[in-house]
C-alpha cells in the first residue's frame, strides 16, 4: 500500500538519541570523517570512520549500532594534528590481466560479491573514461600456491619455485596461514604483484611509486608482522562482469577503480614534516603516499585536510530495453513522472 509521510516541518523534529560508545577515549590525534554524499552509493552514508589514536582506527555503523575495528595506518599519525576526508569516487585501484570478452575483466580482486552494484571507471590507458556498473564478480581462483621460505614487508621468497620473470604481475598474492602466532606472518592479507622474479614475488616497492601511485602497501607490521618462514601463500584473481559491453574493449594496458570509497589521512611528521596515506575501505588496506619534506611551517599547531572531489548522486539505473535510438533511450520497466529529469 501507499505511504503518506504526516510529519511537520518544524513540529517533528528528529530528536537527539545516545549511540553506542566507542571502544577507547579521544585522544589528541582523534579525528572523524563521513561520507559527503552519502546516495552516491547504498553505503557510503552508512558508516562514520574514526581515528581515536595513532594504531586505532575503527567506524561506527549507523544501521546496527556497532563499532568495527579496521586495518591500522602504516605510518603512525603524530602531534599536534591529523586529519581524514572521504573520498566517494575513489576505491578500488587495479589493472586487467586479461579481458575474456567486453563485458568481463580478469583483475586480481577480493573474494565475495563485495563489489556488485558499484561503478567501475576506466581511469586510464585502452577505453579511458568508460564507466559501468558491476553486476557480478566470480569467486577467485587460485593459479599458484606454496610455501614462504622468507619474506620481508614488501616481498615474498619461494625458493622452491622457478617462475618466469614478472609471470604474475598483476595478480594478487594473500597470506592464507602463517607460522606460529598471529602476529607472525601476515596471515590473510592480500596484495597486488607489482613484479616478481624465479623465486622472489614484490608487492610494495615506494621506488615504483612515480610510475604506480598504489605501488606502496606493505604488509601491516603492527598487526602480523613481516612475512615468516613457513607462512602458506597463493596467487589469485577473479573476473567480473559489468552491465554492459566496453566500446572500446578494453585491455592489459587499461587502468580502472571501482568506487567503494577511499579515505585520506594527513597527518604531522617532526617538526615540518607530514605523512599522507590512503584508506582502501573495501580492501581494508592503507597506501603509503609520497609526501614532500618540509613543504609546510615550522613547527605547526593544526592542519587540515580538505575534500577530494564532488559525486554526483545516483538517482536511477537500469537497462535499455524499448525503443531506442542515437537520441532516445526507452526502460519499459520504469515509472517515471513526466520530465522529472528534465
Amino acid at each position: 500500500m501507499a505511504f503518506t509521510n504526516k510529519l511537520k516541518n518544524q513540529v517533528d523534529m528528529p530528536v537527539w538519541e545516545w549511540c553506542r560508545f566507542p571502544p577507547a577515549v579521544s585522544s589528541a590525534l582523534s579525528t572523524t570523517c563521513a561520507a559527503d554524499n552519502s546516495t552516491f552509493s547504498v553505503q557510503h552514508g552508512r558508516y562514520i570512520y574514526y581515528l581515536q589514536a595513532a594504531t586505532n582506527f575503527m567506524r561506527y555503523d549507523t544501521i546496527s549500532d556497532t563499532w568495527q575495528q579496521l586495518a591500522t595506518p602504516h605510518i603512525a599519525p603524530a602531534i599536534p594534528y591529523s586529519s581524514m576526508s572521504f573520498a566517494g569516487g575513489m576505491g578500488y585501484y587495479a589493472r586487467p590481466i586479461s579481458v575474456p570478452s567486453s563485458t568481463t575483466i580478469q583483475a586480481p580482486l577480493l573474494s565475495g560479491k563485495v563489489f556488485k552494484g558499484f561503478n567501475i571507471r576506466i581511469i586510464g590507458g585502452t577505453g579511458a573514461g568508460q564507466q559501468r556498473v558491476v553486476t557480478d564478480t566470480a569467486d577467485v581462483l587460485a593459479t599458484d600456491f606454496g610455501t614462504a621460505t622468507a619474506g620481508a614487508i614488501g616481498s615474498l621468497t619461494d625458493t622452491n619455485k622457478n617462475w618466469q620473470v614478472n609471470q604474475w604481475v598483476g595478480y594478487q598474492i594473500k597470506i592464507v596461514l602463517s607460522t606460529g602466532a598471529a602476529a607472525t606472518g601476515g596471515a590473510i592479507q592480500t596484495r597486488k604483484i607489482l613484479y616478481n622474479t624465479a623465486t622472489v614475488i614484490t608487492f610494495a616497492d615506494s621506488a615504483r611509486c612515480p610510475e604506480d601511485p598504489w605501488a606502496n602497501t606493505p604488509i601491516l607490521t603492527t598487526a602480523f608482522g613481516t612475512i615468516a618462514a613457513g607462512s602458506a601463500y597463493q596467487i589469485e584473481s577473479s573476473v567480473l562482469t559489468v552491465n554492459s559491453a566496453f566500446s572500446p574493449a578494453l585491455d592489459t594496458t587499461s587502468r580502472f577503480v571501482i568506487q567503494t570509497g577511499g579515505i585520506w589521512l594527513a597527518s604531522a611528521q617532526g617538526t615540518s614534516n607530514y605523512s599522507l596515506q590512503y584508506y582502501d575501505i573495501q580492501a581494508d588496506q592503507w597506501f603509503i603516499r609520497t609526501a614532500n619534506t618540509g613543504p609546510v611551517i615550522t613547527t605547526p599547531t593544526d592542519g587540515t585536510i580538505q575534500r577530494f572531489g564532488e559525486n554526483a548522486s545516483i538517482w536511477e539505473m537500469g537497462t535499455a530495453n524499448g525503443t531506442n535510438s542515437t537520441t532516445v533511450l526507452q526502460d519499459t520497466t520504469q515509472s517515471w513522472v513526466v520530465n522529472q529529469f528534465v
